[in-house]
């Protein structure tokens, strides 16, 4: 099985198997929970030390950070917290997204002739899951 990757605003998870987030260079070996030293679920590392639970302020994490949870026998999630310019760079790409979608459903509206009450707030968030739907679709 191939390391799945799941991207966030702030955080990228990723999940695989010990031996694939290891060759991958993602943890250390010795940092799984699991492992001598560390809890038997959930290990939480800063700068390559690790970190008691609760002992870390939340807005004090920075790219260094990782939080690997164990989820089955040799199955893991690494959480790892961006940069911060990646992190203004993907706020930029998601508010070009949701306002390329707000124009998409506009448009979808307004060429379907709706009823007025329909052009405000509602009709739009609602033309914009209509739009999202005909997207996913399309891909």
């Amino acid at each position: 099985m191939a390391l799945q990757y799941s991207r966030h605003l702030w955080h990228d998870y990723v999940t695989g198997t010990a031996a694939e987030l290891v060759a991958a260079g993602i943890v250390d070996a010795p940092m799984l929970p699991g492992q001598p030293g560390t809890g038997k679920t959930m290990a939480t590392y800063m700068d390559g030390q690790r970190v008691k639970q609760g002992g870390l302020a939340r807005g004090v994490r920075n790219e260094t950070y990782r939080s690997i949870r164990r989820q089955g026998k040799d199955r893991y999630e690494v959480c790892m917290v961006l940069p911060s310019a990646e992190v203004e760079r993907r706020g930029k790409q998601e508010a070009a997204a949701r306002e390329q979608a707000l124009m998409a459903a506009w448009q979808c509206l307004t060429h379907a002739g709706a009823p007025s009450p329909w052009i405000g707030r509602v009709g739009l968030d609602f033309a914009i899951c209509v739009v999202r739907r005909q997207h996913l679709r399309l891909t």
